[in-house]
């Protein structure tokens, strides 16, 4: 709750947190560390369906696999 809202529709300027796309990192979203030792754990109970969703959440590769999702993360590299 700490960094909601994001930064993205905003007139303040917090520095470099604005520059990541909203819910990465802290723009309204935290560090991926520990979901990322969840979807393997998944993985390792056999879960592998979970796992996979899991993954495809926290891949960068996935944030910009659609025109729309590429002007978002194009936009906050600017």
């Amino acid at each position: 709750m700490l960094f909601t809202p994001p930064f993205d529709k905003t007139p303040q300027d917090p520095g470099y947190i604005k520059g990541y796309a909203p819910g990465i990192r802290e723009n309204g979203g935290q560090y991926t560390h520990a979901a990322l030792w969840a979807a393997w754990a998944l993985a390792e109970l056999g879960d592998g369906d979970r796992a996979e969703t899991l993954f495809r959440l926290l891949n960068p590769i996935y944030h910009g696999d659609t025109p729309e999702r590429w002007r978002v993360i194009r936009w906050s590299l600017t």
